[in-house]
């Protein structure tokens, strides 16, 4: 009777630790996929700094060291071409933010 017992328990606690092992390594490959997001969303956030300093050292060169006397169709196409990278860079974080809220890691 008892050998029956500890038997069952062995059977249920089998059962137990292998329903947690499985909901534990599910939640670890969605944490494994957060953290790839978060990574190449966090490049592009670098990317977007380097997009950021460019157009500030164009300003600082066009009003600064050349005093104002630079090409205005240059001066605004740089800055054009930097903001059009920078809507893009913006574009592509933003949907990795979005790719980030569905993949609900505790929910």
């Amino acid at each position: 009777m008892m050998r029956q017992q500890i038997t069952v328990l062995l059977i249920l606690w089998g059962i137990f630790s292998t329903s947690i092992a499985i909901f534990f390594w599910n939640k670890a490959q969605k944490l494994n996929a957060v953290n790839k997001t978060l990574f190449q969303s966090n490049e592009l956030h670098k990317e977007l700094v380097k997009n950021e300093v460019a157009s500030y050292e164009a300003i600082n060169d066009c009003f600064v060291v050349n005093r104002g006397l630079c090409e205005p169709k240059d001066f605004k196409k740089k800055l054009e071409t930097l903001g059009d990278e920078a809507d893009e860079l913006y574009s592509q974080i933003h949907s990795y933010d979005k790719q980030i809220q569905t993949l609900k890691v505790w929910k």
